[in-house]
């Protein structure tokens, strides 16, 4: 059963790969200000030493775990080339192929952080996308969460439009960036905000390109 359910995995990313990748563009001009959201200092989650224990991986975990079992779907961590069947997994920040065709992570996004994690529906991307990233020191994280949204929202999607995005600082130096349909964000945002009930929301808006 395991070698069919990792067959079945390996042809749902080839197929993944070749008909949904997105395509980005550089002009990002005419954005409005960020929003910022709830700000209080006492995370459920248990605060900022449990998370970075585990890294950009914890972060997605922690809000997985909060799932009911059937409010999930289809899912896999990390890189196209080495997937973590049904759980967050970590990011390879040296493929700036994949991450800009898949987070929308350019260049300039990838050189302020040094730690990533994924979380991606099975069978499209553009329905549900999660990812965590660690800042380094001296990142300016609205910036950051700025420069990502607009990169997000001037992306010519391939295989569907995603709904909405989701752009917070988790906790710590983490941040994390979801987008997709309106019922998966939804529910992320929801399990999210149990996990960090302290987290600052930049952005939790309507894609609209």
């Amino acid at each position: 059963m395991k070698r069919y359910t990792a067959l079945f995995l390996a042809f749902a990313l080839a197929f993944c790969l070749a008909g949904c990748r997105r395509m980005t563009e550089e002009d990002t001009t005419g954005m409005t200000d960020p929003m910022t959201g709830p700000t209080q200092s006492d995370p459920t989650h248990g605060g900022s030493t449990q998370t970075e224990a585990n890294g950009a991986a914890g972060i997605l975990t922690a809000v997985w775990e909060k799932y009911a079992e059937d409010e999930r779907f289809a899912v896999y961590g990390g890189m196209m080339d080495a997937p973590v069947d049904n759980a967050p997994g970590n990011l390879d920040l040296t493929n700036g192929d994949e991450l800009a065709s898949k987070y929308l992570m350019n260049a300039d996004l990838l050189a302020q952080v040094d730690e990533g994690a994924s979380l991606t529906h099975l069978m499209n991307n553009n329905l549900f996308s999660a990812a965590a990233f660690r800042l380094k020191a001296q990142t300016n994280a609205e910036a950051f969460a700025k420069s990502l949204r607009d990169n997000i929202q001037k992306n010519q999607w391939i295989c569907g439009q995603p709904d909405r995005l989701l752009i917070a600082r988790a906790e710590g130096d983490y941040l994390v960036v979801a987008f997709g349909s309106e019922d998966a964000m939804k529910t992320f945002s929801s399990r999210f905000t149990q996990c960090f009930s302290g987290a600052k929301t930049f952005y939790s808006e309507a894609v609209v390109a």
